[in-house]
């Protein structure tokens, strides 16, 4: 195959340039030329000019390929007397109107991104998927006929001979010209040494999908508008007051007589209890010492309930979440396993990152999704996948009332983009890519993802396949919300408390008499 170079002719009235790829071939008849289109390069070369003298004259021949436009060479003028004797396009676009041909795309279901949809028997009635409406469109741009080709083996494996199975050996043996199954660039084995990439129709990153943790038990509410510093303080306080306030009876006993309602560390110590909980005094003190302290109990007292009260509303009202697994590092330490497929496994096998390896040691290898989605509502289990598949498979993991139950962590594993496979050296690629930019650019390849999308959930739920998941713990946020059981259910356990301390009491009470 020659190289690119810069190809200028003139005509009449215009001048045209531009980059060619060219093979200018002088055989000895038309079947030698024919002969050379076999092969690879004759195959995947747009311009391909042939050259044959004519057996009882003078006269050249010239014959030009025709590529996807049909088999063989078509003679497209003769040169006679230094000159052509029919004006003609020697390198006409055969690229921008492929004219009908048929060409070859290979594809598998890559659900939610690419799938079929079948009947009964088993026969393909619909398909669906971003790639899908690109190459669709494509067939409608540059005016071919697009033939499907379901494959097995999926993307496919290297072989010990070197080759591939799956999609990669389909394009590496040019059984056809596209590859349509969320393909990603990756020099993996090698693979772009099998085919070519596209121009990226989307980017995509590698991340974890973990569920949304339920709150915390509510049974601890009580406890939470206080940190355990202030607690503390708080019990140092409770338990100190009664007997400094009757340290204080008793002192002043000595100047004036104190009233006898606090003539015992048990009574003081009720009434400073009492006013902890904004329980009124039944007996005011009458020394100036007495008095003052308990002012200042009053204040103290009057400015924690405030506080409690206040804070505690929130604690009431507002979910309280366990810390989120935001990190590599938080999911190591979080205990949880993973579950994914073969490929991230070696991934993670050959990630320089501590933590990654690390993980190893709890990655369980599945063989479908249906089972990875079973364990990730488990509550205790994470997966690792492409973020666009499984922001799809998402949509499916959510409640009645369409609140999300799982969540993305913030760090991914690898960046990566989202194309479409072409044989290697073909003539398709520059015309393609260019087209396949303009969708991009125009914003329609995102809107075939979400419809894509949302098809397929509606098809899963006609089926039957989605599983609601209850959401008592989703707390409403219209309006004012009403304290429940679920808000109160510590300060009941309190109130248990109290009846159970209460009855030892009294059981001691009567055992002691």
């Amino acid at each position: 195959m020659a190289p690119k170079r810069k190809a200028t002719w003139y005509g009449k009235r215009t001048k045209i340039s531009r980059e060619l790829q060219i093979v200018i071939i002088v055989g000895l008849t038309l079947k030698s030329l024919e002969t050379f289109l076999l092969t690879v390069k004759g195959k995947k070369t747009e311009h391909i000019i042939g050259v044959v003298k004519d057996d009882n004259s003078h006269h050249f021949k010239i014959f030009m390929n025709l590529l996807f436009w049909g088999e063989g060479m078509q003679q497209i003028s003769v040169w006679w007397d230094e000159r052509f004797t029919r004006k003609t396009e020697l390198f006409p676009d055969k690229i921008s109107n492929l004219r009908g041909s048929i060409l070859k795309a290979c594809m598998f279901d890559v659900k939610p991104l690419i799938y079929t949809v079948k009947d009964t028997n088993g026969t393909i009635l619909e398909r669906h998927g971003r790639d899908i409406d690109v190459a669709q469109a494509l067939s409608e741009i540059f005016n071919f006929t697009l033939v499907y080709v379901d494959i097995a083996d999926e993307w496919g494996n290297l072989l010990p001979n070197g080759t591939f199975t799956g999609l990669v050996g389909f394009l590496g043996r040019d059984e056809g010209q596209m590859g349509l199954a969320y393909l990603y660039s990756t020099g993996l084995d090698d693979r772009h040494k099998h085919h070519e990439y596209s121009r990226p129709i989307d980017d995509d990153k590698t991340c974890f999908l973990a569920r949304i943790q339920p709150p915390l038990p509510a049974w601890q509410n009580p406890s939470l508008p206080f940190q355990a510093d202030t607690w503390i303080a708080f019990m140092i306080g409770l338990l100190l007051s009664g007997p400094i306030f009757y340290a204080l009876v008793m002192a002043s006993s000595a100047v004036g007589k104190e009233d006898s309602h606090y003539g015992s560390i048990l009574s003081s110590s009720l009434c400073t209890i009492g006013i902890h909980f904004s329980h009124p005094m039944a007996v005011m003190p009458k020394r100036p010492s007495s008095q003052i302290f308990i002012a200042f109990l009053l204040i103290y007292s009057l400015i924690l309930s405030i506080g409690y009260r206040s804070n505690l509303t929130s604690f009431l009202t507002i979910a309280r979440t366990p810390k989120k697994i935001e990190t590599f590092k938080d999911l190591y330490d979080s205990g949880f396993s993973i579950k994914g497929f073969q490929w991230f496994y070696n991934a993670f096998n050959h990630s320089g990152n501590f933590y990654l390896r690390k993980l190893l040691e709890r990655y369980e290898i599945r063989d479908t999704f249906e089972e990875i989605v079973q364990d990730i509502m488990s509550g205790r289990s994470t997966t690792i996948n492409s973020k666009a598949l499984l922001e799809m498979t998402s949509t499916l993991m959510r409640t009645k009332k369409g609140k999300p139950l799982v969540r993305f962590l913030k760090e991914c594993l690898s960046t990566y983009t989202v194309g479409i496979g072409f044989q290697l050296h073909s003539p398709l690629k520059p015309k393609f890519d260019r087209a396949i930019a303009m969708l991009v650019e125009s914003g329609i390849v995102r809107k075939w993802s979400l419809q894509a999308s949302e098809i397929y959930r509606e098809l899963v739920e006609k089926e039957g396949g989605v599983t609601y998941y209850k959401d008592d713990w989703y707390a409403s946020t219209d309006g004012v919300i009403p304290l429940g059981l679920s808000h109160m259910q510590g300060i009941f356990a309190v109130f248990s408390l109290g009846y159970i301390l209460s009855t030892i009491a009294f059981a001691v009470e009567v055992l002691s008499c």
